[in-house]
């Protein structure tokens, strides 16, 4: 091992752990502030910080990779899956949060050794030279902007009078704006584009001045998504995205090590601001955790969905109400309020421990394929990753399969696959060898 990864390697602990503690004491001034929608009492416990301390460790070392931009995705899966629920756990006093700590452990483990499965080989991105490389990606991407601008122009004339620049009060305002303004048919399904289409593509293409006019109608866009629905996720992933995309081939520790000190901040706000923050730091962060608790502790003792109220629904119906209602009726005060939880936990809870393999087995499969897009645009690629990455946090692989366009991106990845294994296969073929001298 040379001295430089050494170093790297030290580093990403010496951060994952700092991140931890921060995380750890930072939770308590947020608990004050959103204690009202909790039932437990947090109480930290040195020897569960400890053991999960070491896992940390053990799950840095075991996903290093030399790849900046791939070790940025497996950051992200560190910082945003594992450690809310080991920072949740440490606070909680249950029985069995060892076991509970161990699905997000081993769920990365597998993500990181499947990408390999499905990733294409370095040597068929580097020798293939298919023709019209740079006029596909123009197709694909001004198509793709084309549909962006039409369905800004619609959702800018359809709601004039639920425009203003108010972000605060529209934040304030969350749920009286959602029940008052909801997206439904085409509208809804183009919506959920945000975050995986309109906004990664826009970002990623290099067209001189026009690249503003692109950054410019799809950060709108979500300005005008959170203004009119109050969707704060995807505003929130469209700030985030310009932030990775600012640093993107960029070089320094500040982009090496992007994801740590994005998250770094997060977990930081609630110690050097007063309150304003503690809401939103708790639904990025914490709720992720406690969610994530709350799904593995209620399924481990209770029969599993099989997908129940889904497009993938086996037919076997023991709840009769979605999920996330389920668990607000059980552990919070049942308002009605939709607990959603990420792709791990709402996949625990559909396909128990199996599920947590093989939806592992699949996330990193995915992150393989979109490698292929390297071919078409390196920093589509990369955004991809990281905006995929984050959306595992708070939503489910069917969700984002069905609702947020990753079927899209998957087919994509897919037809590339095909066009670079064909046209290497044909220039291999029309290779002409040197005859043998008799």
């Amino acid at each position: 091992m040379s001295l430089l990864v050494t170093k790297d390697l030290l580093i990403r602990c010496m951060l994952n752990l700092v991140g931890y503690f921060l995380a750890l004491f930072s939770y308590e001034q947020v608990f004050d502030t959103v204690w009202y929608m909790y039932t437990f009492e947090p109480r930290l416990s040195y020897a569960s910080a400890c053991y999960f301390s070491i896992l940390l460790i053990g799950l840095t070392l075991a996903t290093y990779r030399k790849d900046v931009y791939l070790q940025h995705s497996i950051d992200i899966l560190i910082l945003g899956v594992y450690l809310p629920i080991a920072v949740i756990l440490t606070h909680l006093d249950f029985s069995f949060s060892f076991s509970f700590v161990l699905y997000p452990f081993f769920s990365i483990l597998i993500i990181s050794a499947s990408f390999y499965l499905f990733s294409p080989p370095d040597s068929l991105l580097m020798n293939c030279s298919l023709n019209g490389r740079k006029l596909f990606e123009k197709i694909v991407m001004y198509s793709i902007f084309i549909i962006l601008v039409i369905f800004v122009l619609y959702m800018l004339m359809t709601n004039l009078s639920s425009i203003n620049f108010d972000l605060l009060n529209t934040y304030y305002k969350t749920y009286e704006i959602r029940s008052e303004n909801q997206a439904t048919g085409l509208v809804g399904y183009l919506l959920g584009w945000f975050i995986l289409i309109f906004i990664p593509f826009m970002l990623s293409l290099n067209s001189g001045r026009l690249k503003f006019v692109l950054w410019f109608v799809s950060i709108f866009g979500a300005f005008l998504i959170f203004q009119i629905y109050a969707r704060k996720v995807i505003f929130f992933n469209a700030l985030l995205l310009l932030v990775f995309s600012f640093f993107y081939g960029r070089s320094g520790y500040v982009k090496r090590y992007l994801p740590h000190f994005f998250f770094l901040s997060i977990v930081t706000l609630p110690l050097v601001v007063d309150t304003l923050f503690d809401p939103l730091v708790d639904r990025f962060f914490y709720l992720v955790g406690v969610n994530a608790t709350y799904y593995f502790d209620f399924f481990a003792d209770n029969p599993i969905r099989y997908f129940e109220g889904t497009k993938l629904d086996f037919g076997i119906s023991n709840y009769n109400m979605p999920v996330g209602y389920q668990i607000d009726n059980y552990y919070y005060q049942g308002y009605g309020v939709n607990q959603s939880a990420g792709f791990l936990p709402t996949i625990y809870s559909d396909l128990g421990l199996i599920g947590v393999i093989f939806g592992s087995f699949i996330v990193g499969s995915l992150l393989g394929m979109i490698k292929y897009i390297d071919f078409l645009n390196k920093k589509l690629s990369y955004l991809l990753m990281v905006v995929f990455t984050f959306s595992l946090m708070n939503h489910s692989l069917t969700m984002l399969f069905l609702s947020n366009g990753l079927i899209v991106v998957v087919f994509m990845c897919i037809f590339i696959r095909l066009l670079l294994y064909r046209t290497t296969f044909k220039e291999s073929s029309n290779l002409i060898l040197p005859k043998s001298s008799s």
